[in-house]
């Protein structure tokens, strides 16, 4: 019996030890400057933090607190990258890959993403 109830235990600390939903600017500056340059919208930031504080008092639901993204890469993304995105609870629509131009280095696909798995995915 002992061994159910640490086993709980410690699966409710990792479940919940792992969910640090993004509420504060303060947070992503703590961030390392590379995870930081990833972010490249303030409004997204913005979107973010809003919903996150939203679903935690119980504004919103959790499928409201959402956010369509834009991911950028350098090539079209394998298999294994989107397995991780989906992984993430992050939905790409690999529909929408568009490729590098010689005016721009970077493809990019759209996303969405739950407002909490913003530093998962940095």
């Amino acid at each position: 019996m002992k061994n159910i109830i640490l086993t709980i235990l410690v699966f409710s600390i990792q479940l919940f030890g792992q969910y640090q939903p993004l509420i504060d600017v303060e947070q992503f500056s703590t961030l390392k400057p590379e995870f930081q340059s990833k972010l490249l919208s303030g409004l997204l930031l913005k979107n973010v933090i809003e919903k996150n504080k939203a679903y935690l008092r119980n504004e919103i639901s959790r499928e409201e607190a959402v956010e369509n993204i834009i991911i950028y890469y350098e090539e079209k993304p394998t298999k294994e990258e989107l397995d991780r995105l989906l992984q993430l609870g992050i939905k790409p629509y690999i529909n929408t890959w568009t490729p590098p131009l010689k005016n721009h280095p970077f493809g990019f696909i759209i996303a969405t993403m739950q407002t909490d798995k913003i530093l998962s995915l940095l």
